[in-house]
């Protein structure tokens, strides 16, 4: 399982890194991703990323954050 890390130009110029990967498909079929942005660095999203696939694929479930802002 392989996801990506990706870079989004905030207004202001500020950037602002996040990953993506799949969590497979749900019963309809549909794709289920997982996303999480807001990172100041590249290198906190790959680990994060990182995190999240090794969290996967040891069974353990991934879940968005629930909290709004």
């Amino acid at each position: 399982m392989t996801g990506t890390v990706t870079k989004a130009q905030l207004k202001g110029g500020r950037v602002s890194w996040g990953y993506v990967f799949d969590l497979g498909r749900d019963e309809n079929g549909k794709r289920r991703q997982l996303v999480h942005k807001g990172f100041e660095r590249k290198k906190q999203a790959e680990d994060a990323l990182r995190h999240a696939l090794a969290d996967q694929e040891n069974g353990r479930s991934v879940h968005k954050d629930p909290r709004t802002f």
